[in-house]
Parts: structure tokens; sequence; C-alpha cells
């Protein structure tokens, strides 16, 4: 069977699913969007995610009416359609068809599509570690809000591929480590966890928090600070968070050895933890 996608109310063939040529999202990025993993079938942390999206969707006053039985549904059935074991289903929302003008229209639908694919989860990058690289963050300043408007991220991200790397972590003027091009960073320091504070250059990730929960329940040492890019390079631990990848040891931060120069114990335990909690989920 063909890639099955969800556009503005119908399901349809992957392939045949088009947007109008003045959308909002085309035009300004004028959107938001989520991506909630799937594992064993199974939606992983739905309500965080849709949580996340009624406070994205209420501060660009885009007006959204579907509820979250319905998009549960909705999420589910594609699964179904499209055999999705491990994956991820990906939605947008943007604000809608009209005329390129810059103010917001008056009385329009916004566009809602929805994809689901499979991934496989790559276990060579838990047991072996990534390296990462370093560059300057020149995204806009909401970057707390998901939104579409993605292609700062997307030349950091292609910097990070010529360079042989797995991410590039996003730096400011003073060399503080905002967070990666799709993905929160944390280090490890005398067997404390240190991650930057949730702001306006910091997205509130959901596997962020979900670590954050478990951290404090295993009780582990946890600040929520700023720290610079020579903290990272002096600690004994790193890694990345994010919805696709749950958590990715990091062993090489510009070619420089973190620790021992692979993943380290802790970060293994929280590995182990996030698992489980993802398993509970699956069977409860």
């Amino acid at each position: 069977m063909s890639r099955v996608s969800y556009i503005n109310g119908s399901y349809v063939p992957h392939k045949k699913a088009f947007i109008h040529i003045e959308d909002r999202g085309n035009q300004f990025a004028d959107g938001v969007y989520e991506v909630i993993p799937v594992r064993f079938s199974s939606l992983i942390d739905f309500d965080l995610h849709i949580d996340r999206l009624e406070k994205n969707l209420k501060t660009l006053t885009i007006n959204f009416q579907y509820n979250r039985r319905t998009l549960n549904f909705i999420f589910r059935r594609l699964i179904f359609l499209n055999k999705i074991t491990n994956g991820i289903i990906y939605f947008q929302i943007s604000r809608g068809n009209a005329k390129r003008e810059h103010a917001f229209p008056k009385n329009i639908d916004p566009t809602f599509f929805v994809t689901a694919r499979n991934n496989k989860i790559n276990h060579k990058i838990i047991e072996e570690g990534v390296n990462v690289i370093t560059t300057e963050d020149i995204r806009w300043g909401r970057c707390d809000i998901k939104t579409i408007s993605l292609l700062p991220n997307v030349l950091a991200k292609q910097k990070a591929v010529d360079n042989d790397a797995f991410e590039a972590l996003l730096l400011d003027q003073d060399s503080i480590i905002n967070e990666g091009s799709s993905s929160n960073f944390w280090i490890i320091k005398e067997k404390k966890l240190f991650t930057g504070p949730i702001s306006k250059k910091v997205l509130p990730g959901i596997t962020r928090k979900v670590l954050k929960d478990i951290i404090i329940r295993e009780n582990l040492e946890i600040s929520e600070q700023k720290f610079s890019l020579e903290d990272a390079l002096k600690s004994s631990e790193a890694m990345l968070t994010n919805s696709s990848n749950v958590i990715i040891p990091v062993v090489k931060i510009n070619d420089n050895i973190i620790g021992d120069g692979v993943p380290g114990v802790i970060t293994l335990k929280l590995h182990k933890l996030i698992e489980k909690n993802i398993l509970d989920q699956i069977i409860n």
C-alpha cells in the first residue's frame, strides 16, 4: 500500500497531498509544527506535545479548532494506514491561504496536514556517541516557539553534515551554548547535570522535560543555567536530547574529546531510564 497523509480533513495518497500556492506557511513561514515519536505503533508523550502546540498557537493567534481526541484519532489512523512501527508523526498548522500581505488576513481557515513515516532506531549512535561542531546562532528572537521558520537551523545542520558531524551547537556572542540545531544540549560535570534554562533562545523540548523529571525522581543533581563552550569542553559527559532520537551521547565537540571519548555512565543510565518511560507508556 502506498503512503497516506492527511490534509485539511481528508486522507490522501502522500504523492497527491498538496497545499495552496499562497499558503502563508509557504510565503511567510507563518505556522507551527510538532514531531511526535511512535514506538511499537504507539504515540509517545502525546499530551505533552499537544500542550506545547496549543501554547504556540495561542502565542501566534492561529485559530485551530481540532481537539485532542480528534488529533489522536487522525494520528493513530495514519499509523495504521502507513504500517508505522517505529517512526514519527509530523504535523504542521499554518495560518492558511490568503492574498500575499504581511498583516494577518481575516476569516481564513488554517492549513493542517499530517505525515507519518517509519524511522529505524540508530543503536550505533547510542553505543558509540557522536561528534558535534559549533556555529554562530543566527536564529530569530523567539526560538521558544516551535515555528516552521527553520532556515538558520537548516544551515547549521548542513554545516554539521559538511564537517562529518551529527549536530551543530548554536553559540551566542559570548560563546554560550544555547542548544543544537534540532536538539537540546546537556553536559555533566562532577556527576551534576547542566542544561540551558528555557528562554527565548531555547526551545522547551519535550524529551528535555521528560528527562528533567526522571533526573529529579532519581535524586540526581541538575542545574538549569547557561554554560559556555569552554565549560562543555571541560565536562566529563555531554548529550543531546530530542523527540526523534531521545538521548544521543556526545563524545567530541569540534574534534575535542569529551571525558573518556565514549558514552558516559550517567548518560547511558539516563538513556535506559527514558527508554523504560517509553515502554511504560506503551504498556499502560
